[in-house]
This record gives structure tokens, sequence and C-alpha cells, in this order.
């Protein structure tokens, strides 16, 4: 292994998804890595939340989490803005199974979120 240029590091594509099978809702979703950029964003999110009883945190942070993680076949993000909040009238078991692989893609377990409350 060499030493990577600039170029070589901007060129490279380290972009991860996953192809997510949603039988509730009738097909697939992907699921992405979140970029640098807003995964310190979402951290920032988590740092400003409230913590409710045991440590959890408010469902907005979860939604958040999958609303940046949920994209179409060309990676831009399906859920902006107010839209987020629909996500939380969605089925309960299928956010559940979504929050829970945005969470193992990006390396987020619930101790890596109470870090960034810390912080």
């Amino acid at each position: 292994m060499g030493f990577l240029s600039k170029h070589d590091i901007i060129e490279v594509k380290d972009t991860y998804y996953e192809k997510i099978q949603v039988p509730e809702w009738g097909g697939e979703v992907y699921i992405y890595m979140l970029t640098a950029g807003e995964r310190l964003n979402f951290e920032n999110m988590v740092s400003r939340s409230k913590l409710g009883s045991n440590n959890t945190f408010d469902a907005s942070v979860i939604l958040n989490l999958i609303a940046l993680c949920l994209r179409d076949e060309a990676g831009d993000i399906l859920f902006s803005g107010d839209e987020v909040k629909e996500l939380g009238k969605k089925n309960g078991k299928v956010i559940k199974k979504l929050a829970e692989k945005c969470m193992q893609i990006n390396a987020l377990g619930d101790d890596t979120l109470l870090e960034a409350k810390k912080n």
C-alpha cells in the first residue's frame, strides 16, 4: 500500500449501504452509512437532546437517524425536515428494525450515543 494523494482520497468510493426487505411496506429500502458530516451533525443533535428514564433517547433522535439513512436508489435522502415526523406514524416493528440496521451500519450503539450526549 502506497501513500494516498488528495485525489486518491476524494475519488475512493467508500459509501456503504444495504438493501433491506420491508414486507410490511410491500418492498425494499436502502439503508446508507452516514457521511462524516452527517454523522457529526447527528452526534450534535444527540448532544442537544434530552434523555428520558433509563437513559433512553427521545423518539425524534431515532427517527432522525432513520431519515438520514433511508435513501433512494441514487443515494438521495428520502425524508427531510418536517417529513421526519411522518416516520413516527409508521409501523413500530418496522421502525425498530430500520433503527437497528441504521445503528449497526453506522457503528452506533447505545454506548456511542450516550458518549455523544456527554460530549
